[in-house]
């Protein structure tokens, strides 16, 4: 969940991302926002229904590329306690995106 009041990236998140995880993360690079899923069969980012209390932010999928490889699960952002915000490993790889 994006702030609304940006009109990209939030400034701050290289705060964000760390921090909003439940575990210690190494530093994140900055984020590529999508709003057409990341995986397919996921739905695009304004297609999630979202508690009253979020309806103010701007949904996005996002790509976040740590400087070290993250074993997780990783929940990131304010949705992270319903639903939102689980972030999957993708493989560089792999050309599942999009």
């Amino acid at each position: 969940m994006i702030d609304p009041d940006s009109t990209s990236r939030p400034p701050q998140w290289r705060d964000r991302v760390p921090q909003s995880a439940t575990a210690r993360v190494p530093p994140a690079h900055e984020p590529a926002l999508e709003c057409a899923p990341i995986f397919p069969g996921a739905e695009r980012a304004g297609s999630y229904r979202v508690p009253e209390y979020l309806r103010q932010f701007t949904k996005t999928h996002a790509i976040i590329t740590f400087s070290e490889p993250v074993v997780g699960p990783v929940l990131i952002g304010a949705g992270r306690y319903v639903g939102l915000g689980l972030m999957a490993g993708l493989d560089a790889n792999d050309d599942n995106t999009h």
